[in-house]
Formats: structure tokens, C-alpha cells, sequence
């Protein structure tokens, strides 16, 4: 029973945590174009949490349901976890594309540069950075780099 109670509450957790993380990164980025900011920040990795949020909270309830409540799921209660659980995997891998996509467009339209000596990059994990000229871009990298070369020593 402990095993059960405590691998739900890991995927309850994760669950949260994903979409908490996904949320404050949208709202971020949403709410620097309401501003009007100078720079804006597009969080791609957070779009990935999207999708893995979603499949942990299907795991979560199939969890409570099952390993808890001790619910006997139905055939076609079974398959709709199981289509979620497929999907939810889908979106994580397919929706950080088509957001970036849609961000670069958009960004475009609102006369945003794409700030690529900022941009981010660790594995799957991205971070671009949109200024509203290049002047703005070029201040953020001499910036950037005064901070590295100050914090060397």
C-alpha cells in the first residue's frame, strides 16, 4: 500500500510541477507581449512540460482509481487512458515545435528580432530571446558577456 500511495503522489508531483512550470512560462511570455517589453523570452523546454504534466496526471488518477480506490476501469475507461496516455506523449513531442513555430511567426508580425547569440540550447531544452531591434540584442550579449567574464574569477 505504501509503494501505491507513494508512486501516485511522485506522479501527482511531477504532474504539478510540470504544469505549474508550463504555465508560468506561457504567462511570462504572454504577459511581456502585453507590456510591450523590450526583450521577450520564449521558454521552448516548458512546452515539452505540457504534454509531460498531462501524462503524468493520467497516471496519477489511473493510479488513485486503481491501486487505491481499487476501481475495476471498464474496457472503454481503459482505452480512453490509454489514448490520453498516447496523446499526452504526442503533444510532448509535437507541441514545442508548433509553438516555436507560432512564436517565431508571431514575434515577426510584432517586429521582434530573434536575439540568436542569447538563444539557449542544452539537449532538448531551449531558451530564445526576441528584442524589439537588433541595437537592444547587441546590448544584451555585451551584458551577457561582461556578467560571464566578471563571475570567472
Amino acid at each position: 500500500m505504501i509503494v501505491k500511495l507513494s508512486s501516485v503522489t511522485f506522479f501527482l508531483l511531477l504532474s504539478v510541477a510540470a504544469l505549474s512550470w508550463f504555465t508560468i512560462s506561457v504567462m511570462d511570455f504572454i504577459s511581456g507581449f502585453a507590456v510591450d517589453a523590450p526583450v521577450v523570452e520564449f521558454d521552448k523546454g516548458s512546452m515539452y512540460m505540457l504534454g509531460g504534466g498531462i501524462c503524468c496526471l493520467l497516471l496519477s488518477i489511473g493510479g488513485i482509481m486503481q491501486g487505491l480506490l481499487r476501481v475495476k476501469l471498464t474496457s472503454k475507461l481503459e482505452g480512453l487512458f490509454t489514448k490520453g496516455v498516447v496523446g499526452s506523449l504526442i503533444l510532448m513531442f509535437g507541441f514545442p515545435h508548433l509553438s516555436h513555430y507560432a512564436v517565431a511567426n508571431y514575434t515577426q508580425q510584432r517586429s521582434y528580432v530573434d536575439c540568436s547569440d542569447l538563444t539557449y540550447r542544452w539537449l532538448l531544452y531551449s531558451k530564445f530571446y526576441y528584442t524589439k531591434s537588433g541595437v537592444e540584442c547587441g546590448e544584451l550579449v555585451s551584458d551577457k558577456e561582461i556578467s560571464r567574464g566578471s563571475s570567472s574569477y
